[in-house]
């Protein structure tokens, strides 16, 4: 399958708030929410790579701790091309962190899985990453699941005053037949495209678990095009 980033609705969207963002004076704050499997992950993998930004995958067993020192990792790597993994207290850790913001302005920092924060009421991590846009000036891209805007929100307002939301909807019919069409390695016949939008209902990921299977058996068949009769459903 093609590693490629195809421009759904959801793709486009989210460009446009992100280059704004980028193109402000002022520290950004973005979160794109949305049912699993819409792209979201994906999306930041992809642009984490095309643009050089800082990406980290929170975990349920995360602490502000832990978290601030795999950041100042990831921000050193850049700065320095260092792996170092520095010790000492939350405050010295965020302390450095703030200072190694402040030495690459326009860096962008990903944080994905978001939603573990708001699920385990991980508050500390969330001010944290206020004090990331606050003090560091930091542009921040939280990715998170769709409950995690209204738990956020819940805990404190404010903290979204100046945030940026992007919803991942559910995909529609056309950006699911774009989405094989520029991915998939081998054709499919068009009744298959519409067996994939009912079945699927605009799941991403389940879409790309049907090419790569169906790449194995056009493989495996010798075939140039998959059509309902070659589908083992």
């Amino acid at each position: 399958m093609r590693t490629k980033l195809v421009e759904t609705k959801n793709v486009i969207q989210a460009d446009r708030v992100i280059g704004r963002l980028k193109s402000k004076e002022n520290p950004g704050l973005i979160l794109i929410y949305g049912e699993a499997g819409m792209g979201k992950t994906y999306y930041a993998d992809m642009r984490t790579f095309s643009h050089g930004w800082c990406y980290y995958r929170m975990r349920a067993t995360e602490t502000a701790k832990s978290f601030l020192q795999q950041v100042y990792k990831r921000l050193n790597k850049v700065y320095a091309g260092s792996n170092e993994v520095l010790r000492g207290s939350t405050a010295k850790l965020e302390d450095a962190c703030i200072e190694m913001f402040l030495k690459l302005p326009h860096q962008v920092l990903v944080i994905d899985e978001t939603n573990f924060c708001a699920q385990f009421r991980k508050w500390e991590i969330i001010e944290v990453i206020r004090d990331f846009r606050d003090t560091a000036h930091a542009n921040i891209i939280m990715i998170g699941e769709y409950d995690t805007k209204k738990v956020l929100e819940s805990y404190n307002p404010h903290f979204f005053n100046r945030c940026e939301f992007i919803n991942f909807k559910t995909n529609s019919a056309g950006d699911v037949a774009t989405v094989m069409k520029t991915r998939s390695e081998v054709e499919f016949d068009k009744d298959v495209y519409g067996m994939v939008v009912k079945k699927f209902k605009g799941n991403l990921r389940e879409v790309e678990n049907f090419i790569q299977d169906c790449e194995v058996t056009a493989t495996e068949k010798n075939l140039s095009i998959i059509t309902l009769k070659d589908l083992d459903i």
